[in-house]
């Protein structure tokens, strides 16, 4: 049409139906976001806000590297896109999905003692999203995408995620190239408590193109999913189309009309991943029960970098109970499960997760002045300086050869200014000098926060001591005597 001496296009879909839809396709729409930059922000921000009011079921995935960076940012827009992601999971049919990174081989960590790690992963997004809302809203899926292979799908499901969304680029062959698609499957290799969804790779790709106007884009999307109801109108089980569109790349205004025409079509109806994934749908409809993975390149680890990786994983466990707040836990533990992803060299982020974790450690320092003693017992003052924004609690461990401690050598402590002075009672048994060493540890006693060491001194009063006091004393009187008879007058002056 043309307004005012400009051409306008607009885009409608029109859908004839005959007779009643018994049983419409289910769409499980999955909003994917990867925003970690302004722009991203920015843009997340809008689609959700355009999305907060809709009734229908939702599902967004998340990953941990996101909601640590977003949630840690002091940008405002950061901010927005919190507050934006709260008012949309305000609805209880908006639900998180913990996506798990591109490249990441669980097999391998599993294989390597590790496995314990694997729900980490996903468990994190949980934690960090506590955050960002206090209600319940996670799935019971865990999205992986890139190329999947066996050992880590079982790796998953070995720790308790036994509903998997993969992209079909992981399986051998492709559902959306065959009639047989809409139902969950098994895997191949995997045991069969798990099940899988296959997000359709072609449709998802046509809904995230950008070189399309928005109007347009809807309408093409739309188009299409009711050309897939059409493939088997009468099929004796519902069936489940799963699509992906990128938070950070839709333009709001496809959100919308999408959302809009999605909620009008007769043809069509939303549900969430949790409910297009029962066991009781797979195989229906003479689809597949049965699904092969692709084969996938396996991580390489050196014997070093797992045994270090254990040892952070050890020393974080014993922090949680230290820091008076999950902020630098959280730090310690994102860079340790960062450590475990990638398919090449692991050497940088083990290097990266050991730096971040001496960087907390580092912000705790004991005073290494000289303490003098007035009496062979007396008190110790053991000064404590902190630069961390939070507090800690932990055992200050003492030690000596000249000096015995009445109370004990192990003190509970705790940091929660910048400077913390701790008494410690103290007898010193032979000598005037001593070494004495402190620790600074986690009251588990397994890592040690700070090290220092102090030389304690104190002035005796010996037996030599008093004689020569004495002596002193006796000169003194001896010579005031002998002034004092000088200056008297004489009797022949008398």
């Amino acid at each position: 049409m043309t307004a005012r001496g400009s051409q306008i296009s607009m885009w409608s879909l029109v859908t004839i139906t005959n007779g009643v839809v018994t049983r419409p396709l289910r769409v499980a729409w999955t909003l994917k976001s990867q925003a970690v930059a302004a722009d991203s922000w920015s843009a997340t921000s809008a689609t959700l806000s355009t999305l907060a009011l809709n009734p229908e079921p939702l599902t967004i995935a998340l990953s941990a590297d996101e909601l640590h960076r977003t949630l840690t940012s002091d940008n405002p827009v950061a901010q927005r896109y919190v507050d934006a992601l709260r008012n949309f999971l305000a609805s209880p049919q908006h639900r998180v999905m913990p996506m798990g990174a591109r490249a990441m081989d669980y097999g391998s960590l599993r294989a390597r003692g590790l496995g314990v790690d694997i729900p980490q992963h996903f468990i994190v997004v949980e934690q960090l999203l506590g955050e960002v809302t206090s209600e319940s809203r996670m799935t019971d899926a865990v999205f992986l995408p890139g190329v999947v292979g066996s050992t880590s799908a079982a790796a998953v499901d070995h720790q308790g995620r036994h509903v998997i969304v993969i992209g079909e680029e992981a399986l051998r062959s492709a559902p959306s190239r065959t009639l047989g698609w809409g139902s969950p499957f098994r895997l191949v290799g995997v045991p069969a408590s798990a099940r899988a969804l296959a997000v359709d790779s072609p449709l998802s790709a046509l809904a995230n193109r950008n070189d399309i106007e928005p109007g347009r884009l809807a309408a093409l999307t739309m188009g299409t999913l009711s050309m897939l109801y059409y493939q088997a109108p009468n099929a004796r089980s519902p069936r489940t189309e799963v699509i992906t569109t990128n938070l950070d790349q839709a333009s709001p205004t496809f959100t919308t009309e999408l959302a809009s025409a999605l909620r009008a079509s007769p043809l069509l109806t939303q549900r969430s991943i949790d409910a297009s994934a029962t066991i009781a749908q797979i195989g229906q409809n003479r689809s597949p029960a049965l699904r092969s993975l692709a084969s996938a390149p396996v991580a390489p680890w050196r014997t070093s970098e797992i045994t270090t990786l254990a040892n952070l994983k050890r020393d974080a466990a014993s922090l949680i109970s230290t820091f008076s707040t999950p902020a630098p836990f959280l730090r310690i533990q994102m860079a340790r499960l960062q450590a475990e992803v990638g398919l090449r060299s692991h050497a940088n982020g083990v290097a990266n997760a050991q730096r971040v974790l001496r960087d907390e450690l580092a912000k705790f320092r004991i005073d290494q002045s000289t303490v003098i003693l007035a009496s062979a017992t007396g008190t110790i003052p053991v000064t404590l300086y902190s630069s961390a924004d939070y507090g800690i609690t932990g055992l200050i461990r003492v030690s000596a050869d000249r000096i015995e401690f009445p109370d004990g050598q192990v003190i509970p402590v705790g940091i929660l200014t910048q400077t913390a002075s701790t008494p410690i009672s103290a007898t010193m048994t032979r000598g005037t000098s001593s070494l004495m060493t402190i620790r600074l540890t986690t009251t588990d006693g397994r890592v040690v926060i700070a090290t220092g060491t102090i030389q304690v001194r104190y002035t005796s009063a010996s037996v030599v001591g008093y004689a020569l006091s004495a002596g002193s004393l006796l000169v003194i009187a001896w010579w005031w005597w002998r002034t004092t008879r000088r200056k008297s007058p004489g009797r022949h002056a008398r």
